[in-house]
Formats: C-alpha cells, sequence, structure tokens
C-alpha cells in the first residue's frame, strides 16, 4: 500500500517593513545590480520617497526613482534604465507565488505597467550571474485605480525558493522621468 503525506503550506506575506531592502536601478535582467542614493538627479531618489517605504504599510508613502538617463529621449525601452530593488526576507528562503502593487498619490505616467521579478540564493546579490527570472509581465495596474490605491493580484507560476528577491519596473504607464509606487505586497510561502 502506497502512502502520500500532503503538508500544506499557508500563503503569507514575504517581506516584513523591517526587512533589508536596496534600491537599484540601470540593471538588467540577469544583469548586475547597480545601487540608487538619496537625492534628485537621474539614478537618484528624494530622501524621503526611498525604498524604506516599499513595505511599510502605508498606502501614503511611495517610493520613486528617476530612471531616465536623458530628458529628451523618446520613450522606449533603449531609453529606460529599469529601476526597482532587491530584498531579502528575514523569515528565510521563501516560494514567491504572488504580489500586487499599490500606486502613488501623483503623477499616474510613472506606474509600473510591465516588471520582471527574480530570484537567488547567493549572498552577493549584487551579482548579475545569481539572479534567475521567476516572473516577466504586468504589474496588475493597466487599469489605473486611483491614486494611493492597489492592483489586481498577479500570480506566479514558481517553485523555487530563494532567499533574495530583486524587482524591476521595465515600463511605465506612460513616458515619465521615473517610477513610483506606494507599495509591494508580496507573497508565498
Amino acid at each position: 500500500m502506497n502512502s502520500f503525506l500532503c503538508l500544506v503550506i499557508p500563503i503569507d506575506y514575504i517581506v516584513r517593513p523591517s526587512d533589508p531592502i536596496y534600491a537599484i536601478w540601470c540593471t538588467e535582467i540577469g544583469g548586475e545590480s547597480f545601487p540608487v542614493t538619496p537625492g534628485y538627479q537621474i539614478g537618484q531618489f528624494p530622501p524621503d520617497e526611498g525604498p524604506q517605504n516599499i513595505f511599510d504599510l502605508n498606502n501614503q508613502t511611495k517610493y520613486f526613482c528617476y530612471g531616465k538617463y536623458a530628458a529628451d529621449h523618446y520613450f522606449d525601452e533603449k531609453a529606460w534604465f529599469r529601476v526597482g530593488f532587491f530584498v531579502t526576507p528575514s523569515r528565510g528562503i521563501t516560494c514567491a507565488l504572488g504580489f500586487y502593487f499599490c500606486t502613488a498619490n501623483d503623477f499616474p505616467e510613472r506606474d509600473p505597467m510591465m516588471i520582471t521579478i527574480e530570484g537567488s540564493n547567493e549572498t552577493d546579490p549584487m551579482i548579475g550571474s545569481n539572479w534567475t527570472l521567476i516572473y516577466n509581465g504586468s504589474s496588475g495596474l493597466e487599469i489605473d485605480p486611483g491614486r494611493n490605491s492597489c492592483g489586481i493580484e498577479q500570480q506566479i507560476l514558481n517553485d523555487k525558493w530563494f532567499s533574495t528577491y530583486r524587482i524591476l519596473v521595465t515600463k511605465t504607464r506612460d513616458e515619465s522621468d521615473g517610477a513610483q509606487y506606494s507599495q509591494f505586497y508580496f507573497f508565498g510561502h
């Protein structure tokens, strides 16, 4: 007689507000990560709109990063430097299964439309060869829910477990000087 043990692991939020999070830009899928610094220039974020706001559970705060390398370039993938972050959940190794974004307070053209999610188990998340792509698609904000509002939950078809995740915005709603969002809710096992 064959017997099977079925273990059901509850789905929960992967990231806590206190988990270490690092803003990045100019990053390609599978490539090196380049850190973002506080400031008001290309490849920077305003000090009060930094990555600490992404998981703070407050839709009135936001993360904004200047992501275009020149204001006079037309909006296309070559002119767009991908911006985002990586985070190492304090829960340890997790399996990401879904997410949803919440919009920021202004400038809908900065809303993320297309994103990628990668995972890594290496100790140095800045190194590009360590990343495995697990999602490349919609942010769930195709229909604008309004300002400071959440979009549609997106599923990730994934069975891989990682200690660190990297999320990159690859396209915004319209031509803009960067990308912004108030929250990123990330869940799994």
